[in-house]
């Protein structure tokens, strides 16, 4: 939930990044059974085949070999990781191609289970800013964020930003 602070500040108590899902939390968080994790190695293996086949320049910002080996990371790391986490690592593989039009953006696909906060915000040069917001958040407009959860505003956008196809830090 957001809260309004001193100066127009506000402070988000959940963090940015951490999906919220609707049903089984508990299933949620647990790291993958043998059969699922199994199915996220094939659909990460697909990924890495069709990636170079789909993208006309998929190495313009990252080598092949720099894909690969976060591919190999990601496929060990499978077992021990929880529904969630796999996803947001599938999502910062493809962050990695570094333009806007290939990405994943978990909070687009209901099934997914991700939800994001009725605010868009901005990172300009002079912090974090709320830039829109739903017409029953529309107070928070101009707002700066000072923090996220636990994290600072800065550590917050850096941490989502992994995961995202963003292009520029700055405006």
């Amino acid at each position: 939930m957001l809260r309004t602070g001193g100066l127009g500040a506000i402070s988000c108590l959940p963090l940015l990044c951490r999906p919220v899902f609707a049903r089984d939390g508990a299933r949620a968080a647990a790291p993958a059974n043998r059969s699922e994790a199994e199915r996220w190695r094939e659909d990460l293996r697909f990924m890495a085949d069709q990636m170079p086949k789909l993208h006309r320049n998929l190495f313009h910002t990252m080598t092949r070999e720099q894909l690969e080996s976060a591919v190999r990371s990601l496929d060990e790391r499978i077992p021990s990781l929880a529904r969630h986490q796999i996803i947001v690592a599938i999502a910062r593989i493809v962050a990695m191609v570094g333009d806007g039009h290939t990405n994943i953006a978990p909070t687009r696909d209901p099934k997914i289970g991700f939800r994001a906060y009725p605010v868009r915000l901005f990172l300009f040069q002079d912090g974090l800013y709320v830039r829109a917001a739903a017409r029953a958040h529309a107070d928070l407009v101009g707002a700066r964020v000072i923090r996220i959860g636990n994290a600072s505003s800065e550590e917050a956008y850096d941490a989502c930003a992994r995961s995202s196809a963003a292009t520029t830090r700055w405006a």
